[in-house]
Protein backbone atom coordinates (compact mmCIF):
# COMPACT_ATOMS: atom_id res chain seq x y z
CA UNK A 1 0.00 0.00 0.00
CA UNK A 2 1.03 3.54 -0.55
CA UNK A 3 0.41 6.74 1.39
CA UNK A 4 -2.56 7.67 -0.77
CA UNK A 5 -4.52 5.15 1.29
CA UNK A 6 -4.50 7.77 4.05
CA UNK A 7 -6.52 10.19 1.90
CA UNK A 8 -10.07 10.09 0.63
CA UNK A 9 -10.42 8.69 -2.88
CA UNK A 10 -12.56 11.64 -3.88
CA UNK A 11 -14.83 9.35 -5.88
CA UNK A 12 -18.64 9.46 -5.94
CA UNK A 13 -18.81 7.51 -2.65
CA UNK A 14 -16.43 9.70 -0.61
CA UNK A 15 -19.14 12.01 0.70
CA UNK A 16 -21.35 9.10 1.74
CA UNK A 17 -18.58 7.44 3.80
CA UNK A 18 -17.09 10.70 5.18
CA UNK A 19 -18.97 10.50 8.47
CA UNK A 20 -19.41 6.72 8.78
CA UNK A 21 -17.59 4.87 11.56
CA UNK A 22 -17.57 1.52 9.68
CA UNK A 23 -17.24 -0.48 12.90
CA UNK A 24 -17.71 -3.78 11.05
CA UNK A 25 -14.17 -3.65 9.60
CA UNK A 26 -11.79 -6.13 11.26
CA UNK A 27 -9.84 -5.02 14.27
CA UNK A 28 -7.81 -6.62 17.02
CA UNK A 29 -4.36 -8.14 16.73
CA UNK A 30 -2.43 -7.53 13.54
CA UNK A 31 -1.15 -10.60 11.71
CA UNK A 32 2.63 -10.46 11.13
CA UNK A 33 2.06 -10.36 7.37
CA UNK A 34 0.31 -7.02 7.85
CA UNK A 35 3.08 -5.32 9.88
CA UNK A 36 4.40 -3.40 6.86
CA UNK A 37 0.93 -1.87 6.47
CA UNK A 38 0.15 -1.34 10.16
CA UNK A 39 -0.33 2.43 9.69
CA UNK A 40 -3.54 1.61 7.77
CA UNK A 41 -4.87 -0.95 10.25
CA UNK A 42 -7.74 0.53 12.23
CA UNK A 43 -7.13 3.93 10.63
CA UNK A 44 -10.59 5.45 9.95
CA UNK A 45 -9.37 7.32 6.85
CA UNK A 46 -7.86 4.15 5.34
CA UNK A 47 -11.01 2.17 6.19
CA UNK A 48 -13.23 4.78 4.53
CA UNK A 49 -10.93 4.85 1.48
CA UNK A 50 -11.27 1.06 1.16
CA UNK A 51 -15.07 1.33 1.41
CA UNK A 52 -15.14 4.13 -1.19
CA UNK A 53 -13.05 2.14 -3.66
CA UNK A 54 -14.90 -1.13 -3.10
CA UNK A 55 -18.22 0.65 -3.67
CA UNK A 56 -16.88 2.13 -6.92
CA UNK A 57 -15.80 -1.34 -8.11
CA UNK A 58 -19.27 -2.62 -7.27
CA UNK A 59 -20.78 0.16 -9.40
CA UNK A 60 -18.61 -0.76 -12.38
CA UNK A 61 -19.29 -4.50 -12.11
CA UNK A 62 -23.00 -3.71 -11.91
CA UNK A 63 -22.76 -1.53 -15.03
CA UNK A 64 -20.92 -4.28 -16.92
CA UNK A 65 -23.52 -6.86 -15.91
CA UNK A 66 -26.32 -4.48 -16.90
CA UNK A 67 -24.74 -3.99 -20.34
CA UNK A 68 -24.26 -7.75 -20.80
CA UNK A 69 -27.92 -8.28 -19.97
CA UNK A 70 -28.95 -5.45 -22.32
CA UNK A 71 -26.95 -7.08 -25.13
CA UNK A 72 -28.45 -10.47 -24.22
CA UNK A 73 -25.00 -12.00 -23.87
CA UNK A 74 -24.85 -12.40 -20.11
CA UNK A 75 -25.79 -16.05 -20.56
CA UNK A 76 -22.71 -16.55 -22.77
CA UNK A 77 -20.19 -15.69 -20.08
CA UNK A 78 -18.27 -18.34 -18.17
CA UNK A 79 -20.41 -19.75 -15.37
CA UNK A 80 -23.00 -17.06 -16.17
CA UNK A 81 -20.71 -14.37 -14.81
CA UNK A 82 -17.74 -12.55 -16.28
CA UNK A 83 -14.21 -12.88 -14.97
CA UNK A 84 -12.42 -9.69 -14.04
CA UNK A 85 -8.63 -9.47 -14.06
CA UNK A 86 -7.08 -7.18 -11.52
CA UNK A 87 -3.62 -6.09 -10.39
CA UNK A 88 -2.00 -4.41 -7.43
CA UNK A 89 -0.84 -1.66 -9.79
CA UNK A 90 2.70 -2.92 -10.19
CA UNK A 91 1.85 -4.78 -13.41
CA UNK A 92 3.71 -7.81 -12.10
CA UNK A 93 1.09 -10.25 -10.82
CA UNK A 94 -2.46 -9.95 -12.10
CA UNK A 95 -5.05 -12.22 -10.55
CA UNK A 96 -8.55 -13.19 -11.55
CA UNK A 97 -11.63 -12.55 -9.46
CA UNK A 98 -14.77 -14.57 -10.12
Amino acid sequence: LRGYQLESSGNQHAEYYADKSLDSFPGGAIHPWLYPNRQYFGNPVAIRRYAEELSAINDVVGAVMEKLNELAVAHSTSSRRPDFACSDGSGESPWTVR
